[in-house]
């Protein structure tokens, strides 16, 4: 599990807004801000049973609110943020000092997540220690071919077998497993 301290280094999803929304993340990361979001969608809460009435409120939210949540929002929150519409959106998820190692896993292993979020979980050291997101990371048809043939040669020969098998899997990636399989038996 990821300190809470030390949020992951990545590359600020802010490099796509405009001079006036990168000022307003940064209000927003200070706490300075006048953003309003619902407290419940703040706090981490083990009832899910409300993620619809969830989904529906933040569908109704404009961006400054969305960037507060994705960087301070809980669980539900995070797992609604990551497929947002707005590009920036699931960048700013990744930053948020809540996230889990099993979210990321979880996340990594979305094959309906935007490439540039998958680009950034593959590019981090510290996510890319657990060997489920490099397995995750590789096997995902949508993270680009130099990331995953990046992380292949990590992957243990069970599930090398398993990838040089898969009709899921890209064919480059299918046949560098493969052929890492024979590498490795001689």
């Amino acid at each position: 599990m990821m300190s809470t301290d030390d949020p992951p280094e990545l590359s600020p999803p802010e490099e796509e807004l405009s001079f006036e929304e990168q000022a307003q993340v940064e209000v927003i990361r200070s706490g300075q801000d006048a953003v309003v979001v619902p407290a419940e969608l703040l706090k981490e809460s083990p009832d899910s049973a409300k993620s619809q009435s969830m989904a529906e409120l933040i569908r109704a939210m404009k961006g400054p609110q969305k960037i507060k949540l994705a960087m301070f929002g809980n669980r539900t929150v995070r797992s609604l943020l990551i497929r947002d519409s707005i590009r920036q959106i699931p960048l700013f998820v990744l930053q948020n000092a809540k996230l889990t190692e099993d979210e990321v896993a979880e996340f990594s292993r979305n094959s309906n997540l935007d490439e540039s979020v998958l680009r950034e979980i593959a590019n981090n050291p510290q996510w890319m220690k657990s060997y489920q997101i490099k397995l995750n990371i590789v096997s995902n048809p949508r993270v680009p071919l130099d990331l995953s043939l990046r992380w292949l040669k990590f992957i243990q020969e069970r599930d090398l077998r398993i990838l040089s098998r898969s009709k899921n899997v890209p064919s480059v990636i299918a046949n560098q497993s493969r052929k890492l399989l024979e590498k490795r038996e001689k």
